[in-house]
């Protein structure tokens, strides 16, 4: 069950195939997503009912930070019933709503069962808050294709994610104006959604002024977007659109200014597609800098030109740096995802065990163990 945000739709279709890790392979009952455009209390009426029917909970930790505090009514409501819950910290806008002033998050954060997270800089940054957190694997789906040389006739640039600040689009559109100055066939597609989309036609004015009949999949083919001239936004595509936008493109370009091991990214890697990110969140912990990608300072569009400029530029080392992308995400399988989460579940679930276990042995006095059973049932519901 998972809390999603319009934005980055390689993010719902990575949650969805996580489905088949969390239900043995079967997807019977597929994981539970709220948007921002659907309302919310017909939605949590049917994740009580759900409720009955599942051994745990796994809430994805939502982008919007306006949606982190329905989390508390999940959390809550799931350990009413009795159901171990898991919080899946993926998103940046946590740390936000931790900073400032986030006491009522971290107690809601602490009436779940654990808390997971995909590597070591966000397991340390939550520490600092003071919450303990297990790593668990990334799940990426190979690629059978094998790796083409960058186009210098064509070259097509592939970006994903939230269409909002983080995502810093309005950089990648003037670091594209760029690379056009010297490659003017080159090609952008930008997949996502976001609150700053009905903004991307206002970018126009800043360059040459052209624009661009391209592929909008709530307008259909030749739906006008606004954008300069080899810029095209493809929303809300299925799955057989994002596989097919990953195995076309000659890079992928990551272009946030807050992110979190972004999916879109991992899965370039696994094609063999070569990569330039801004050095943010915890991208580092993926990508060695010109071993496995190309790393640049956010809020640098002409070093990001610049360094989508090097990979098309120089073939011998960007078929190296693919090829090691490809060898660094090729452990991520489901089935090394599933033992990581396995160890964090019996981890979690022994730990509380354990404390019951302990304060079972403890003489104390009946009134009083009464006393903290219905402050205990009381406290989530109040």
């Amino acid at each position: 069950m998972g809390l999603v945000e319009q934005g980055e739709p390689f993010e719902q279709d990575y949650l969805e195939r996580y489905a088949r890790l969390f239900n043995d392979g079967s997807v019977a009952e597929p994981m539970l997503f709220w948007g921002a455009s659907e309302s919310w209390w017909p939605w949590i009426r049917q994740f009580r009912r759900r409720l009955s029917s599942v051994d745990r909970v796994v809430v994805a930790l939502a982008r919007e930070e306006a949606s982190l505090g329905r989390l508390a009514a999940l959390v809550v409501l799931a350990r009413f019933f009795g159901k171990p819950v898991a919080l899946w910290y993926r998103n940046p806008c946590f740390e936000t709503s931790l900073e400032s002033g986030g006491r009522w998050l971290r107690h809601m954060v602490r009436l779940a069962t654990m808390v997971v997270c995909p590597d070591r800089h966000a397991q340390q940054w939550l520490q600092h808050f003071g919450i303990r957190a297990h790593i668990v694997s990334d799940f990426v789906p190979g690629s059978k294709r094998e790796a083409e040389p960058v186009s210098r006739l064509q070259p097509r640039i592939l970006a994903s994610g939230p269409i909002s600040r983080r995502g810093d689009f309005g950089g990648l559109v003037k670091a594209f104006e760029l690379v056009k100055g010297k490659y003017p066939r080159a090609e952008l597609t930008i997949v996502g959604d976001g609150p700053l989309s009905g903004q991307m036609s206002s970018w126009q004015s800043s360059y040459n002024g052209n624009s661009y009949s391209g592929y909008d999949s709530r307008n259909g083919p030749n739906g006008h977007n606004g954008l300069s001239a080899g810029i095209a936004v493809v929303m809300q595509p299925d799955l057989q659109a994002l596989e097919q936008l990953v195995a076309g493109c000659d890079l992928y370009v990551c272009s946030a200014t807050q992110t979190l091991r972004p999916i879109g990214l991992l899965r370039a890697m696994a094609a063999g597609r070569p990569v330039v990110s801004t050095d943010a969140g915890s991208v580092r912990t993926l990508i060695d800098k010109d071993r496995h990608g190309l790393l640049v300072p956010i809020n640098q569009p002409a070093m990001l030109a610049e360094a989508i400029i090097r990979l098309i530029e120089s073939p011998e080392e960007t078929s190296r740096l693919a090829s090691a992308a490809r060898q660094r995400v090729a452990g991520f399988t489901l089935s090394h995802a599933r033992a990581t989460w396995t160890r964090a579940w019996e981890s979690a679930l022994g730990a509380d065990q354990g404390q019951s276990r302990v304060t079972a042995e403890q003489p104390v006095d009946a009134a009083a163990v009464a006393g903290r059973e219905r402050a205990t049932q009381t406290l989530p519901v109040g």
